[in-house]
């Protein structure tokens, strides 16, 4: 077989090839065509889909008001979990500001440098199982009317 003989086999294997593929791509595109749908988005209703636009009373006027779905979660209520919009406070982060109620007990930690006098306090708006351990200096000094009240009873 001479060179001449090599290319007409070699075009021969080309053409079958380009008529499979041929064949092929028919194929895929008559089934995208059946499966195809036209679809046709209105701004407003994908708006809808994706966010939620909330109105909020005056006094809540710094919360953004949009929600996206993406951020939004499952909400299982619980009625232990309630807590009364009175008297709770917001600060201008939009961090919740908590208060301390009373002093319940005292500990002294030895820690290995230093000694350090440790305060349990129950915080407004926690259930009672909520205590956390403070440092008593960082409360005297942020919370001073917690301690003046037992101040008084200890020097009489």
């Amino acid at each position: 077989m001479g060179s001449t003989g090599v290319v007409l086999k070699t075009t021969e294997l080309i053409q079958q090839l380009c008529d499979r593929l041929q064949v092929v791509s028919s194929r895929q595109k008559s089934y995208a065509d059946r499966c195809h749908l036209d679809l046709e988005f209105q701004i407003s209703s994908l708006i809808r889909k994706v966010a939620y636009r909330l109105d909020l009373p005056d006094e809540l006027s710094y919360i953004h008001n949009t929600f996206h779905v993406s951020q939004l979660q499952k909400c299982v209520p619980d009625e232990a979990t309630v807590i009364s919009l009175d008297g709770i406070q917001v600060n201008e982060s939009l961090k919740y500001v908590k208060k301390p109620i009373a002093v319940l007990d005292r500990k002294t930690k030895a820690l290995r440098n230093k000694v350090v006098n440790l305060v349990k306090v129950q915080w407004q708006h926690w259930s009672g199982s909520k205590l956390e351990w403070e440092p008593e200096e960082e409360m005297r000094e942020h919370y001073l009317e917690l301690f003046e009240a037992e101040d008084f009873r200890d020097e009489v």
